[in-house]
């Protein structure tokens, strides 16, 4: 049954200033991360570098760390504050949100597979909540330009919508290429036998022997990962492999969050690409429930 007009006219002030919110949180949340790095860098470099390794014996040293650390992070917030402003440039804004968090994800994860080291594996779970709520804002812009179409949107509204339509598909592919160069960089450490690679899977009880092995296997499973028909195979087949990986962190006593937080991003992956699996595992959500129970 139909909620009256004037009713639904009242409340969707109020709903729409809460999605805009929700939409705009992920971003406003890395345009304040992204300004206190530059400001770190950019007010001290040689300190803020110091705190977390790094030590810079130069001048040139100091004004690629400004430059790298300090201007580039102000560039992006930047960019990302503009955005804000302009309901037009949201869905890019989130779209660049979703990239940069990607790569930045893969390059630490593969970076902590080359150096066998989890210093910096806690801050995989703030990033991977980050990449969530992207792409949760995504689809609540995505219903927003649905509900405007549906009370009176005109031909542009629906071309607009057509075009938002694409965000989850982008997003999955986003999320994708993630997880598959988290595999392909961790097969390529094991086949190159770097040093703390290999003593860590020693520790862990896997033989050097199985380093080879092992490798291929990850490899073989990101081609079927890859591979449009054999897609939802190789999602199945990671799901499984990154439940052994966790049972061996847990086992050798080392953090398991990065196998946790690649299989979060592979479910998610697999959850946008696939509507038969969200009918299936949230029924509740699907467009034909939210129908009956609004009738």
């Amino acid at each position: 049954m139909s909620l009256p007009a004037t009713n639904f006219q009242d409340s969707f002030p109020t709903h729409s200033a809460m999605r805009g919110v929700l939409i705009r949180f992920p971003i406003i949340a890395l345009t304040a991360v992204l300004i206190m790095i530059a400001i770190r860098y950019l007010a001290d470099p040689v300190g803020a570098a110091a705190q977390v390794g790094i030590a810079i014996t130069s001048p040139g040293g100091m004004i690629v760390v400004r430059v790298g650390l300090g201007a580039l992070p102000l560039g992006f917030a930047a960019f990302f504050a503009v955005c804000l402003f302009s309901e037009e440039r949201l869905l890019s804004a989130l779209h660049t949100e979703l990239m940069l968090l990607g790569i930045v994800m893969a390059v630490r994860m593969t970076s902590m597979a080359a150096a066998h080291s989890s210093e910096t594996a806690k801050l995989l779970v703030p990033e991977a909540i980050m990449a969530l709520l992207c792409i949760a804002a995504m689809q609540l812009k995505r219903s927003g330009r649905k509900v405007s179409y549906r009370s009176g949107g005109d031909t542009a509204a629906l071309a607009m919508l057509r075009s938002e339509s694409r965000a989850p598909l982008l997003a999955a592919r986003v999320l994708m290429g993630v997880v598959a160069f988290a595999f392909i960089g961790s097969a390529m450490t094991k086949l190159a036998h770097v040093p703390k690679v290999v003593g860590g899977l020693v520790h862990d009880g896997i033989p050097e022997a199985a380093l080879v092995p092992i490798a291929i296997l990850e490899l073989s499973l990101a081609v079927l990962y890859l591979l449009p028909r054999t897609s939802l195979l190789g999602t199945v087949l990671l799901t499984g492999y990154l439940g052994g990986a966790t049972v061996t962190h847990i086992i050798g006593r080392e953090p398991f969050a990065p196998p946790v937080v690649i299989g979060a991003l592979l479910f998610t992956s697999a959850y946008l690409r696939y509507p038969e699996l969200r009918s299936r595992l949230f029924p509740f959500l699907s467009p034909q429930s939210a129908e009956s129970a609004a009738d």
